[in-house]
């Protein structure tokens, strides 16, 4: 849920929207139960404004260089 609000822009994504995705079962792959998910809705639009900031801004975190595209490290 945190990665998707990193990607999509706020103006498409927000909490209803979140909110709607989760109780229909978009994320029922992950395991985690719907109400601890409902429960992170705003730290999870929260973190991913933060970071579409810090991308904006051209700051990265130490760690998220070095992840490639299946979100695994680069030198593992």
């Amino acid at each position: 849920m945190f990665d998707i609000t990193e990607r999509l822009d706020s103006k498409k994504l927000n909490k209803r929207v979140l909110e709607a995705l989760i109780k229909a079962g978009a994320f029922d792959f992950t395991g985690i139960d719907r109400g601890v998910m409902l429960a992170s809705i705003d730290r999870a639009l929260s973190a991913g404004q933060k970071a579409r900031q810090q991308k904006a801004s051209g700051q990265n975190s130490l760690f998220g260089t070095m992840r490639n595209g299946n979100g695994v490290c680069s030198f593992l």
